[in-house]
C-alpha cells in the first residue's frame, strides 16, 4: 500500500472511531433513555469547491437517561476545495439521572490548494442533574496534502443550575452570534493553531471564557465542565 493510501486508511479510521452516524430526536417528559445527536458535515466537491453547512439544536428533555453527541465534520478531497462545518448544540437536562455528553470536532484533506475547518460547540444545562459523563475532543488531519490548511476546535460547557433556567431570548441570539464569530475567525486562519500555538491557545481560552461568562451570567448557573480542544492539520 502506497504512503498516500495508508494515510487515507488512517483518517478514514479515525473518523468512524471518533463519531457515530447522526439522527434527529424530540424530548418528552418521563421518557426512557433518550439520544439526542446532531452533526454539520460538509463535503466540497469538484462540482461545489466550497461547500459549508452548519447545524443548530437548542431542545430540552425529561428523561432519566440521557446521550447526546455534537459533531462538526469537515473532508476535503478534491484539489481547490474548502468544507467549513459547524455546529451548536444547547441541551437543557432536567433531573437526568445517567447523563452522557459528546462533543467532536473533524476535519480532514487529501488534496492540494484546499482544507477545511470544523468548530463544535456543546452546551448543556443541568437541572437537578446526578451523574455526568463529558467528552470534548477535536481532530485534524492533512492526508497526502500539498499545500493544505485544516483544522478543528471543539467547545464544551456543562452548567448546573438550581431551577429550570432557559436561556433568555437575547442571550441565545448573543451565543449564536459568539459561535458565528469564532467559526469566522478560524475560517480566516486555520493556519494559526500550528503557527502561532501560544496566541491560538490564548484566544480559544479568552473565547472560552466568554462563552461561560454569556451563559452563567443570563442563567445564574455555575460551572461544572468547561474544555477546549484544537488541533491543527498536521
Amino acid at each position: 500500500m502506497t504512503s498516500t493510501l495508508k494515510a487515507a486508511a488512517l483518517a478514514a479510521g479515525a473518523l468512524v472511531l471518533l463519531f457515530a452516524p447522526a439522527g434527529a430526536s424530540y424530548s418528552h417528559r418521563d421518557a426512557p433513555a433518550r439520544n439526542l445527536d446532531l452533526t454539520s458535515s460538509a463535503h466540497p466537491s469538484e462540482a461545489r469547491p466550497n461547500h459549508s453547512d452548519q447545524a443548530t439544536d437548542i431542545s430540552s428533555t425529561w428523561a432519566r437517561t440521557v446521550r447526546a453527541d455534537t459533531t462538526a465534520l469537515a473532508s476535503t478531497n478534491c484539489d481547490g476545495c474548502n468544507g467549513d462545518a459547524t455546529t451548536l448544540q444547547v441541551l437543557y437536562v432536567n433531573h437526568g439521572r445517567d447523563v452522557s455528553v459528546d462533543n467532536a470536532a473533524v476535519a480532514w484533506s487529501q488534496c492540494a490548494d484546499c482544507g477545511g475547518t470544523a468548530l463544535s460547540v456543546q452546551v448543556v444545562v443541568l437541572a437537578g442533574g446526578h451523574q455526568v459523563r463529558a467528552d470534548n475532543r477535536a481532530f485534524a488531519v492533512n492526508a497526502a496534502c500539498a499545500g493544505c490548511n485544516t483544522a478543528a476546535i471543539a467547545y464544551q460547557l456543562v452548567v448546573v443550575t438550581p431551577r429550570h433556567s432557559h436561556l433568555s431570548k437575547e442571550a441565545a441570539q448573543e451565543l449564536r452570534d459568539w459561535v458565528a464569530a469564532q467559526a469566522a475567525a478560524l475560517r480566516h486562519d486555520p493556519a494559526a493553531l500550528s503557527r502561532r500555538p501560544a496566541a491560538a491557545a490564548r484566544a480559544e481560552q479568552h473565547a472560552a471564557d466568554g462563552l461561560e461568562g454569556l451563559v452563567n451570567g443570563d442563567l445564574g448557573s455555575r460551572t461544572r465542565e468547561l474544555d477546549v480542544s484544537d488541533a491543527p492539520g498536521r
